[in-house]
Formats: structure tokens, C-alpha cells, sequence
């Protein structure tokens, strides 16, 4: 996902399919709590359909990797499913919906924000990679193998906080390296 600069929403979740199978979430939007017609300002996006490999996935990611890409890398991440390597991802996690105006002109309003499904919020921080240069293959997947997937957010626990963030990957190496010893 190096220098992939995103896309649809709809297509990257498609991609994130073929490694994480059914019933996995992608992502979460959040929206604007006052938005008319939204019961409830989260909501997942969850895959439908069997994956196409169990292979071990390494996904190489830098600061041009953006938006779906960074969902895509997200979701692999925090699944349990890929380690990523590189650098931290550009940051664009936000919901956009383009209106026009009656003398031919535009608006872009944000009206939401994409989380990743261990609740990190993509926009200006990016997604941290697990490891900045190949680590070989063995650390990568016991980065992965001793990874816990997140319980799916449930609406009455609220609105998201950082507090409610699993940990992150740097504090997955950090076990890692303290169980060996």
C-alpha cells in the first residue's frame, strides 16, 4: 500500500475482504452526533464473504499511503491479520460529502470521521506501522500471532474516547520482547 493514495471506501473494504473473510469489521464512520436521520453517530463496516488466503501478510505502508489504503492497512493491523512495516500513513480519515450550490459552485462539508477497529482515529495521526524496516519473517508473525482482535464496538458504550483504544503496536512489540526474557 506504499504511495497508494486511496480511493473508494467501498473498494478498499472489498480489498480488506480478501484477507480478513466474513463477518470481520473494517472500519468504523463516525458521524456528527447532530446529522438529521442518524439514530446513532458509529457504525461498522463489516465484510461479507470468505477470504481468499491464510497466508502470513507483511503490508508496506509510508507517508503517501492515504485513505482507504489506511483503512485497508488499519482494519489488517488491528484484525490481527497483517504486521505493518514503514512509516507512518498520511492521515486522511475523514468523511466528506460534496453539496451544489444554485450558481454552479461546490461545498465539500465534513460530516464524519473513519476509525480503525481498534477505535484509532486515522485522520492527522495516520496509522503507526509495527515495525519501521523488515524485522524477518518470524517477528512479523508473532507480532500478529500474539495479537488480540477488538470486540466489536457496541452503541450503548457511547461515543469513542481514546481511552477506549486498545493497545497499540509499539506496545505489542514491547510484550513481545518481554515474554522472551
Amino acid at each position: 500500500l506504499r504511495d497508494n493514495g486511496g480511493g473508494l471506501v467501498q473498494a478498499g473494504s472489498e480489498v480488506a475482504r480478501l484477507f480478513l473473510g466474513d463477518n470481520a469489521t473494517v472500519v468504523y464512520t463516525e458521524n456528527r452526533p447532530d446529522r438529521p436521520g442518524i439514530d446513532f453517530p458509529v457504525k461498522p463496516i463489516v465484510t461479507k464473504g470468505e477470504r481468499l488466503s491464510d497466508a502470513p501478510l507483511i503490508v508496506l505502508v509510508n507517508g503517501r499511503t492515504a485513505s482507504a489504503s489506511e483503512i485497508v492497512a488499519g482494519s489488517l493491523q488491528d484484525n490481527c491479520r497483517a504486521s505493518l512495516v514503514g512509516t507512518r500513513t498520511y492521515g486522511k480519515g475523514l468523511i466528506q460529502s460534496v453539496y451544489e450550490l444554485s450558481d454552479g459552485s461546490g461545498i465539500v462539508v465534513t460530516v464524519g470521521k473513519y476509525v480503525t477497529p481498534g477505535r484509532r482515529f486515522i485522520d492527522q495521526s495516520g496509522i503507526l506501522p509495527d515495525f519501521n524496516q523488515f524485522p524477518g519473517f518470524d517477528l512479523a508473525n508473532d507480532v500478529v500471532r500474539r495479537c488480540v482482535v477488538p470486540e466489536r464496538y457496541k452503541p450503548e458504550a457511547g461515543a469513542f474516547t481514546a481511552s477506549a483504544r486498545p493497545m497499540g503496536p509499539f506496545t505489542r512489540i514491547k510484550d513481545l520482547f518481554e515474554d522472551s526474557y
